[in-house]
């Protein structure tokens, strides 16, 4: 209670003032992006929790390197409760990328801290042309996949196009996981029906996190 006095008479006034105590604690998860294609991006989320008592507001956040927030700032985090914000990440070089998420707001200059990483990838496969050269009996040769890209790649199936009694055929023990710098070895074996010129394109299914 404020009591105010004065003169003439000895005037007086008074006032009530009231409040609660209260904190506001802000809290936050980190996450793993994983293997991203350079050039490319992918946007998950992280949670801001307030185990306090009171609302709390977000101000500001902040991110380094390849990632952003997509989140419109403030935010307002009521007490026992939890937001969503999205994060972005977009590698433009391989190899690993990591950033703090700082994070700061009110009441009473409260923040909180956390990290996010993730990984640029650059897929990359060799594999060059086979001639089987003049071959009048069966002959079996090989065909090369190299992984000459950054990260590992799973080989899921192989296929011959363009191939109708052409007398090629293929054999591989799939699926096979090549690492970097790696190679597959596929058996191709070559039985043809008829005199002539044959031909046919290999076809290499693969995943990894640029396909």
């Amino acid at each position: 209670t404020l009591i105010f006095g004065g003169h003439p008479c000895d005037v007086g006034s008074y006032s009530l003032l009231r409040g609660a105590r209260g904190t506001a604690v802000l809290g936050a998860t980190g996450t793993d992006f994983g293997s991203v294609c350079v050039g490319g991006g992918i946007t998950k989320t992280i949670v801001i929790q307030n185990t306090g008592t009171v609302a709390a507001s977000v101000d500001s956040i902040v991110l380094s390197n390849e990632f952003k927030i997509l989140n419109a700032l403030p935010l307002s985090v009521n007490a026992g409760d939890s937001q969503l914000v999205e994060i972005t990440f977009r590698p433009m070089l391989s190899g690993p990328n990591a950033s703090n998420v700082d994070i700061y707001g009110g009441p009473c200059g409260i923040s909180t801290h956390t990290r996010v990483r993730g990984t640029g990838a650059i897929v990359s496969v060799a594999m060059a042309d086979l001639d089987f050269g003049l071959v009048n009996v069966d002959y079996d040769s090989v065909f090369v996949l190299r992984n000459t890209g950054a990260d590992s790649i799973t080989v899921a199936a192989v296929t011959l196009q363009a191939c109708t009694n052409c007398g090629f055929t293929l054999e591989a023990s799939l699926p096979a996981t090549i690492a970097r710098g790696d190679s597959v070895v596929l058996l191709v074996h070559y039985a043809p029906t008829s005199s002539g010129k044959d031909s046919a394109t290999v076809c290499v299914t693969m995943s990894s996190p640029c396909i």
